[in-house]
């Protein structure tokens, strides 16, 4: 998987140069630690100095937050190193901020995402990927749905979601017979929300599972795709 990530990314950085969506950023993660005490230099915009050099971990996330609120981060590597990554659990602030920085530069987001220096934090790279907004970074998520981490899975779910792109329906119906329940649940869902009528045929049958929730799931999905394939084949009888 890390392989065709790998290849995924060269193309993705050719996309990105294409388009206006923005341009690749060098990572660098390693020497970017804040620092302690005053800087010289700092950067005039205080959220950013406090984002750099404030020694408190909580301080710097939470300037990280106020940037990302106004869409003014800074270059990914200061972001990074700021909120402590890698090397600490990944939370809702934490995955907020990244939501920002995917938004920004999907292309690091997307590298990252296979970086195993980051795998502590792959699932919530890979949510992120949902603010993308962007076809190529969106298409990692395809790469994604097939780990080994039923999270990672999950996370991939949630994003595809997030994205919209019909494109997703293909991996997302494979996931309908996921050995995870928490995935099959999350593979119904994202088939309604993208309208993925192909998928009926493979609903049917979860409307039996052993499990509650994927039995639910599957017949609240029968009845919305159904209703919606129903309501297409009236309007091309009328027309």
């Amino acid at each position: 998987m890390r392989n065709a990530g790998q290849v995924l990314m060269s193309r993705l950085r050719k996309l990105l140069r294409r388009t206006s969506a923005g341009r690749p950023v060098a990572i660098r993660t390693r020497g970017a630690s804040p620092a302690e005490g005053v800087v010289a230099n700092a950067p005039r915009d205080p959220l950013i100095a406090q984002l750099r050099y404030d020694p408190d971990l909580a301080r710097r996330i939470d300037a990280a937050l106020q940037l990302a609120k106004t869409g003014n981060l800074p270059e990914p590597s200061v972001v990074l190193a700021g909120i402590g990554l890698p090397g600490v659990a990944c939370t809702a602030h934490h995955r907020t901020i990244l939501h920002a920085l995917a938004a920004a530069s999907p292309v690091v987001v997307a590298e990252l995402s296979f970086a195993e220096a980051f795998a502590s934090s792959r699932a919530a790279l890979v949510e992120a990927l949902g603010a993308a907004r962007d076809p190529g970074a969106a298409s990692c998520l395809a790469l994604h749905s097939a780990d080994t981490d039923p999270q990672i899975r999950l996370a991939a779910l949630r994003a595809a979601c997030e994205v919209g792109d019909p494109a997703a329906a293909r991996w997302t119906m494979q996931l309908l017979a996921d050995p995870a329940e928490t995935v099959i649940v999350k593979a119904v869902h994202t088939c309604v929300v993208l309208g993925t009528k192909a998928a009926l045929p493979q609903l049917e049958p979860l409307a039996a599972h052993p499990s509650w929730w994927v039995r639910t799931r599957a017949t609240q999905a029968i009845a919305a795709l159904g209703a919606a394939s129903a309501a297409g084949e009236a309007v091309v009888r009328a027309a």
